[in-house]
């Protein structure tokens, strides 16, 4: 009997001793890494134009997509929505992915914070005019919008960028051939 009381103080007291020290490592945050891997909107994505945008690549399909970026937030029509976590849209047609939409509409959305992607020039969100045209040349056309917008189209590239007071704030990328 004493040994039995024995073992089971001995026990008692490594399971009180391990469970405070789970707790105190959980509230100091030390030691428990909760997060191992980077969110995919941490990951860098490289922007290859008629070719690809981080691991969409021309071409791919609806579960290809997914096996890279993972389900969609939400389905509209045909293009799978990416915007919370990703800031960016996939369009798709029988051919697979053709079309790729990055970032908002306006500076203040979250698309625009949340993609990362860069070309190789190093264009991304929130570049200016300049930096576009520096890595692009002339664009095949250029449109003033309303309220400080204007889209610069490379239609060659298959690329068409949207500036918000001279500041990238969305583009897309077309696989599909030019016309």
């Amino acid at each position: 009997m004493t040994w039995m009381i024995i073992k089971f103080t001995v026990w008692l007291g490594a399971t009180i001793s391990f469970v405070a020290g789970v707790m105190i490592a959980a509230a100091s945050g030390s030691g428990v890494n909760t997060n191992p891997l980077p969110t995919r909107s941490e990951e860098p994505i490289l922007i290859v134009p008629g070719q690809s945008v981080g691991k969409v690549r021309k071409g791919m399909t609806t579960n290809e997509v997914e096996a890279v970026l993972g389900k969609p937030e939400r389905w509209q029509g045909k293009i799978m929505v990416y915007d919370k976590t990703l800031g960016m849209s996939v369009g798709l047609t029988r051919k697979g992915v053709m079309v790729i939409f990055c970032g908002d509409s306006m500076l203040k959305y979250p698309g625009v914070k949340r993609f990362k992607g860069r070309t190789k020039g190093g264009v991304g969100m929130e570049s200016s005019r300049a930096d576009v045209i520096k890595e692009f040349g002339k664009p095949t056309t250029g449109q003033p919008w309303g309220d400080g917008q204007e889209q610069l189209e490379y239609r060659r590239l298959g690329l068409t960028f949207i500036l918000d007071f001279g500041k990238v704030i969305n583009f897309c990328v077309d696989f599909r051939p030019a016309s």
